[in-house]
């Protein structure tokens, strides 16, 4: 082991790094840096690809499941079925209603069209 000076800590309180006998700091730094670019590379090409394996888009699928959507919906669904007696098709109905109602208003309530 010998001690490479080159590795010094991000706080500058560790000045150097025991390193293998037959360190070569340049090839070493050449090798780090080809792993983070191909790192960085698959990631941002990750990012761009905006579609699943089954062909959906990403935006489209997690706008459909939103959780807090989800949610409320079993909740709306079992107050609507227990205490107003509606079906299960009945309270889908609804929710599409309602969900189509509100893409045809603004924030403020005023219609769309």
């Amino acid at each position: 082991m010998i001690c490479c000076p080159h590795h010094i800590s991000k706080d500058k309180t560790v000045n150097g790094m025991y390193m293998p006998a037959d360190h070569d700091h340049e090839k070493w730094a050449a090798q780090k840096k080809k792993k983070f670019l191909a790192i960085k590379a698959d990631k941002k090409k990750r990012k761009s690809e905006s579609t699943d394996k089954d062909g959906t888009e990403r935006a489209e699928k997690k706008q459909k499941t939103s959780p807090s959507k989800l949610a409320l919906n079993k909740i709306l669904q079992k107050a609507l079925t227990t205490r107003l007696q509606v079906s299960d098709k009945e309270c889908i109905d609804i929710f599409n209603e309602a969900y189509a109602e509100a893409a045809d208003t603004d924030a403020d309530g005023t219609s769309k069209k």
